[in-house]
């Protein structure tokens, strides 16, 4: 398997123009894909190491120094508590990043009162805090939001919103994620959010609400979120149909009666469409690591297990580090002996 970290170094993928638009906001990046050389990536992978060792113990310890102790719920909610009556806005982003994703209900309480914070940047950073909390007060707190105005009607905080019940893939969203879906404004990425979040619910009804949504309206056009419900049909059933609105009403109409949904999440049918759909899902921190990997049309990390994303996760902060510690020697030498922008020298 290709290492996300040097993924990341490969130049740019641009894709024919025919290719159509790309799904920048949710990570649905439809490229072509294409290989390296193993012979290449090993010669590679031997530079770095090489160089990785020069610094190898400093990052030792800075890792050391850096090690963060988790907060326990009640320091984590009074954190929060506090830098809400502060109302110092960049205490609150901290406070929430830091504290938000302890699983504790008076943590989850406490973002339920960010979320009405007057700035969206506040209410967009407790709605990831609750996407990725894993108490089950999360969920319900999420729940109570479903006609919060200031959310529903926010296109960015609704995209978030609607994510935020995907991840939790429960069946007591699906109410909320297929009201009205057929006649909501097709091709924004509130409705795309709404779609893909379906897709993480396992159950007939599931199903259902996406062919409901791609029969409605023209049979006769291309269906302008084709893309996503075909991902999630497959995802949900396993079924290996041609990407067409034709195509999943034939099927649909063969399957329908009688349909089950396993408890197991179904493996899409190409390596691209796995890759996209473990973005969508996948923590803040690994998503924006797979994000750059996509806009290079690289998808080697679409199958890995856990164990390789952990290393990945470990040379990629290594190669940052690196990276930043390179900066500071250039800052450094750009001022000692280079001109200093004052005429000076």
């Amino acid at each position: 398997m290709l290492m996300l970290s040097i993924l990341l170094t490969t130049p740019l993928f641009v894709p024919p123009a025919d290719e159509g638009e790309l799904w920048s906001s949710l990570a649905l990046t439809y490229v072509e894909m294409w290989d390296q050389d193993p012979i290449e990536e090993e010669e590679e992978v031997e530079e770095e190491i090489v160089e990785e060792e020069v610094i190898e113990e400093v990052v030792e310890e800075e890792e050391v120094i850096e090690e963060e102790i988790e907060l326990t719920p009640e320091e984590a909610t009074e954190l929060l508590e506090t830098a809400l009556k502060s109302r110092e806005l960049d205490l609150i982003l901290v406070a929430i990043e830091d504290a938000g994703r302890i699983a504790d209900k008076n943590v989850v309480k406490q973002l339920g009162k960010a979320i009405k914070h007057k700035e969206a940047v506040v209410r967009m950073d407790a709605l990831t805090a609750l996407r990725f909390n894993e108490s089950p007060e999360a969920f319900k707190e999420l729940v109570k939001l479903k006609k919060y105005k200031p959310i529903i009607e926010d296109p960015a905080c609704a995209e978030a919103y609607y994510m935020a019940l995907g991840q939790k893939a429960d069946i007591k969203a699906l109410p909320i994620l297929t009201d009205k879906l057929h006649i909501t404004e097709r091709g924004d990425k509130a409705t795309r959010a709404r779609i893909v979040a379906i897709g993480r619910i396992r159950d007939p009804k599931s199903v259902e609400a996406l062919m409901d949504m791609l029969v409605s309206g023209s049979a006769r056009r291309r269906h302008p979120n084709i893309k996503e419900i075909h991902l999630c049909l497959t995802v949900l059933t396993g079924a290996d149909v041609k990407s067409s609105g034709d195509a999943w009403q034939e099927w649909w109409n063969e399957n329908k009666k009688g349909l089950k949904v396993s408890k197991e999440e179904q493996e899409a049918t190409t390596k691209r469409a796995r890759a996209t759909w473990k973005t969508l899902w996948a923590d803040p921190e690994d998503a924006e690591l797979m994000k750059e990997a996509l806009k290079r049309g690289k998808t080697d990390f679409a199958d890995a297990d856990e164990d390789e994303l952990k290393r990945l996760r470990e040379l990629a902060e290594k190669r940052k580090k690196k990276e930043e510690g390179g900066d500071e020697k250039d800052d450094a030498s750009g001022t000692e002996g280079g001109d200093t922008g004052d005429g000076s020298k």
